[in-house]
């Protein structure tokens, strides 16, 4: 559902000793588009599915989505599952203009493919700490199932695909009792 189509084609006649420049002009939305040039007489367009992890708080039963608060100062760190291995730690940005998106710094050189374990580490300030932590299932780097729901294309948004991770305010319950009458 996430993949399209390869194309390629074959632009002739062109003149020696002139420049030219192929640019895409309708990338698709949610997508990042790349030229590199493959030889001397080949390039190739590739685009890449973006996609981003936010740390929000909980939404209440019936809550709309514009009352959703972004949080900052989470810290996660991302495990593959088939070896435990940790590849990558996350915080969720303080940045008012990212919106709680994670910025993720990997351990190395990693190709996400397969399944993944988002654990959390610290909660932001006011929130529980998430322990069953999520799952994420990536195939190319692209993310196609997220605790367990597929990704689809009714999915991508705008600005590609955004995983939600929620966390709920702490609370204390409050004091009961007292001298009591007899």
């Amino acid at each position: 559902v996430l993949s399209a189509p390869k194309w390629s084609t074959t632009i002739t006649g062109l003149k020696a000793g002139l420049t030219y420049q192929v640019v895409e002009t309708n990338v698709p939305s949610g997508y990042k588009s790349n030229t590199t040039q493959d030889d001397v007489n080949s390039f190739v367009i590739t685009n890449t599915l973006q996609w981003n992890m936010v740390k929000t708080d909980k939404l209440l039963a019936g809550e709309e989505e514009s009352n959703r608060s972004y949080l900052p100062g989470a810290v996660f760190e991302l495990y593959q599952t088939s070896n435990d291995q940790k590849v990558a730690t996350g915080t969720s940005s303080e940045d008012t203009e990212k919106r709680g998106i994670i910025e993720w710094t990997f351990e190395g050189e990693v190709n996400l493919n397969g399944e993944y374990k988002i654990v959390e580490t610290k909660a932001p300030d006011g929130y529980q700490i998430n322990e069953d932590g999520w799952t994420v299932e990536f195939k190319d780097g692209i993310p196609v199932k997220f605790d367990g729901k597929e990704i689809t294309s009714d999915d991508v948004k705008e600005n590609g695909i955004v995983l939600i991770l929620e966390n709920e305010m702490l609370y204390e319950l409050p004091s009961t009792g007292g001298p009591g009458i007899y």
